[in-house]
């Protein structure tokens, strides 16, 4: 009955902790998705900075050290002939995706050209071009201009004017969602460092009640024992 007890005790452990362990899961995945948006973004608002990325140690995958990578294999790998056989399919594979893709860049190409260049354009896309500025507002002076020109340069001044300010709205709005983003990931990391906590503290109180169990059975089994050498004695004194 006190094994019993114990071993519930381990059970119900085991489960918060797998459960634990498929949300770390869930999660690691979750900030990697959500690492490759930022890059873009710190990119686009010409910083520096990388994003966060949990990382696994071996002991929570230890199943990792019973995997040799490639880089750790100092001599050259013997292939038996059926193991070239098949890296000579992959290879012919490789070779035949290789040509599709081709082939379909071509029909890309293609399509482009009667679309005069254009499949989709993104707004953020047309930010990044500069509105073109006509020559001769660098050759001559402004006095020079004639009524022509001086209302191209009055287009070119409002045109490239609205651009600053779109390229303005689009860099608040990538601070926004930086900002957003940073938060959530704070949020979602010190979520699941509470929940680590929680467990941890979960491990000590069941270690102690297993302990306690444990004090209990070595107890019976001293009882257990001391009452059968009590009645041995006194068949002996018989």
């Amino acid at each position: 009955m006190l094994r019993e007890v114990i071993y519930q005790l381990k059970e119900k452990f085991n489960e918060r902790f797998e459960a634990l362990y498929k949300s770390k899961c869930g999660e690691v995945h979750r900030i990697t998705e959500w690492a490759q948006r930022l890059q873009h973004i710190y990119s686009e608002l010409d910083m520096s900075e990388q994003p966060w990325l949990p990382q696994w140690s071996d002991a929570e995958q230890p199943e990792t050290l019973l995997t040799v990578r490639n880089d750790e294999v100092t001599v050259e790998r013997y292939l038996t002939p059926a193991e070239w056989a098949r890296l000579e399919a992959q290879a012919a594979e490789e070779e035949r995706r290789r040509r599709e893709r081709e082939a379909n860049d071509f029909r890309e190409r293609a399509i482009m050209q009667m679309m005069n260049g254009v499949l989709e354009v993104r707004w953020e896309d047309t930010l990044k071009v500069d509105v073109p500025r006509p020559a001769f507002m660098d050759e001559k002076e402004p006095d020079d201009w004639t009524e022509d020109e001086v209302k191209e340069a009055a287009e070119y001044e409002r045109r490239a004017a609205e651009l600053e300010v779109e390229r303005d709205k689009y860099r608040k709005l990538l601070e926004q969602e930086l900002k957003k983003m940073l938060v959530t990931l704070q949020e979602t990391v010190d979520r699941f460092d509470d929940s680590l906590n929680q467990l941890f503290t979960l491990k000590v109180q069941t270690e102690h009640a297993i302990y306690q169990e444990e004090l209990k059975v070595s107890r019976l089994i001293r009882d257990v024992a001391s009452e059968d050498d009590r009645q041995k004695r006194e068949t002996e004194l018989w």
